[in-house]
């Protein structure tokens, strides 16, 4: 039998090879992805990356193919995705999908897969995900940056007029916080009384006018719907700016559109089973800049959208020097 096997694989070709074995569908050089490894990116990418999960089958195996070529460029030119990087993609993640920190990112990803999905596996999916963006700003800034004329002051001038409300000064808020916890098991009507409840709550602060009155009535709230551990200080939790606030309370972020006196929407806390309002207590920032203040950011924005067609030839002439095998399940 031993003998049999031995000389099924000096004769068959490496991709029935492949398809038989190691179920491999992209081999760049020595660097595979499995159909298996696809399958549970994919996953994770519906998941978390809606609208990178939404291209076709064609486009994600091209981008899965490009992560491999330039996982040989970071390691030629010793790049680095740190576990900042990853950390910062992982508060993201967690933001959009409403969770605070990994742990319910991972809890709520394994319910929706059917299995387990470890940390590892999750900080490797996310390394993977992130080698494109990496080596893109890295050639850009590095090897082509010479060869990108930069933007003129008519492109610069003409694109703030055109997105003027999207470059704003760096807000700083003090926030306080309401919580109301579910009951242990709750079902969906229980749920609902919960929301409901809040929605009156917010619905009677921001009906009260005067400033001085709205905070005296969140805080009455608070000693009366948020649990013991939540109530010291009358639940303030201090003054954010926008990088203090994504790494400490990343569910509070839209907060940072509110103007002093206002009160968030309803805040869902998948991981404690709980209910949020945030109060803005103070604000400062957040205003439009003025051109000259956000010149330097245009010109950036201008250089990446220009840079892009130049990334995109340095790829192609890249990957030429590459071995690429690409495999179907048939």
């Amino acid at each position: 039998m031993k003998k049999i096997i031995i000389a099924l694989l000096l004769i068959l070709p490496f991709s029935t090879f492949a398809k038989l074995f190691d179920g491999i569908a992209i081999k760049v050089n020595e660097k595979i992805m499995t159909f298996n490894d696809i399958e549970k990116f994919k996953d994770l990418l519906k998941l978390t990356s809606p609208s990178l999960s939404n291209q076709s089958n064609e486009k994600l195996m091209d981008f899965f193919k490009k992560s491999l070529v330039l996982e040989y460029y970071l390691e030629e030119k010793g790049i680095e995705i740190s576990r900042k990087d990853v950390k910062r993609e992982i508060n993201k993640i967690a933001e959009n999908m409403k969770f605070t920190g990994i742990k319910g990112v991972l809890k709520s990803l394994s319910e929706k897969m059917g299995y387990k999905v470890s940390e590892d596996d999750f900080y490797l999916f996310i390394k993977k995900k992130l080698v494109l963006q990496k080596v893109q700003q890295y050639v850009l800034f590095k090897e082509l940056r010479k060869k990108i004329t930069p933007p003129t002051e008519d492109e610069m001038l003409e694109f703030y007029q055109k997105y003027r409300s999207n470059f704003k000064m760096p807000a700083k808020i003090k926030i306080a916080h309401v919580v109301f916890k579910l009951p242990e098991g709750a079902d969906f009507n229980k749920v609902m009384d919960v929301e409901d409840k809040i929605n009156k709550v917010r619905k009677s602060i921001s009906r009260t006018k005067k400033y001085t009155d709205r905070e005296k009535l969140f805080f009455k709230y608070v000693k009366q719907y948020s649990p013991k551990i939540y109530q010291g200080n009358n639940g303030v939790l201090g003054v954010f700016d926008t990088e203090k606030l994504r790494n400490l309370f990343p569910n509070y972020l839209s907060a940072l559109k509110l103007k002093k006196g206002q009160i968030s929407k309803l805040i869902v806390f998948g991981s404690d089973n709980s209910r949020r309002l945030v109060f803005v207590m103070e604000k400062q920032g957040g205003e439009s800049l003025a051109y000259e203040k956000a010149k330097k950011r245009i010109s950036q924005i201008l250089f990446l959208r220009k840079g892009q067609k130049k990334f995109e030839e340095w790829l192609s002439e890249y990957t030429n020097s590459f071995k690429i095998s690409m495999y179907s399940k048939e």
